[in-house]
């Protein structure tokens, strides 16, 4: 949205922190199978209910281009071919298959928004250790295996922030809690 600043300035602390940024719902294909818009249409239902009560409330993941930090997480959940392949767009067309993503319009905003993903669910952990709870409305990707991504996750954020958390803690106790209706194989896979 306009004047979108992503620095959670305006948190009224009526909700848990929430973390969204613009990039996160990339121009995409409106007959194909992911609903790549669902995470703006969260963020205009959250603000529409009353949940979140203005645009300046959320905060942004932190930058993703060039954050040696975020590459370094996703290495620790990703194996470093795999996560090459994706960046380059060297990957091979039936691995882009099993994702589900094989009509791309734009690698490098699909590469973007999943970068973002990932910084904001790591953004999400901190908020949370700040706070006690924060909401990621890009996050929970729970299909990415080490070596390859599937069911539209390329990168597994839910395995990266928990790997990442070890890593700067490892005395941290991390649980995942997926409500989601079918298993996260990736996350399972990798922890």
């Amino acid at each position: 949205p306009d004047g979108f600043v992503g620095d959670g300035g305006a948190w009224t602390r009526g909700g848990p922190p929430c973390v969204w940024h613009p990039d996160l719902s990339v121009p995409w294909p409106a007959s194909h199978r992911f609903a790549m818009w669902k995470f703006d249409d969260l963020r205009r239902e959250l603000v529409r209910s009353g949940l979140v009560e203005s645009e300046h409330e959320f905060f942004a993941p932190r930058d993703e281009r060039g954050d040696g930090e975020l590459d370094a997480a996703l290495r620790r959940a990703h194996d470093a071919a795999y996560v090459d392949a994706v960046e380059t767009d060297a990957q091979d067309p039936k691995l882009w298959r099993r994702v589900g993503f094989t009509r791309r319009p734009d690698h490098a905003a699909l590469l973007r928004r999943t970068r973002l993903e990932i910084a904001g669910t790591l953004r999400a952990v901190d908020l949370a250790k700040l706070h006690g709870l924060a909401c990621h409305l890009g996050g929970g990707t729970h299909h990415a295996h080490r070596a390859y991504g599937s069911g539209y996750t390329i990168y597994n954020d839910l395995a990266v922030a928990a790997l990442d958390e070890l890593e700067r803690d490892p005395d941290a106790r991390v649980l995942v809690a997926d409500l989601d209706v079918h298993q996260g194989d990736g996350t399972a896979e990798i922890l």
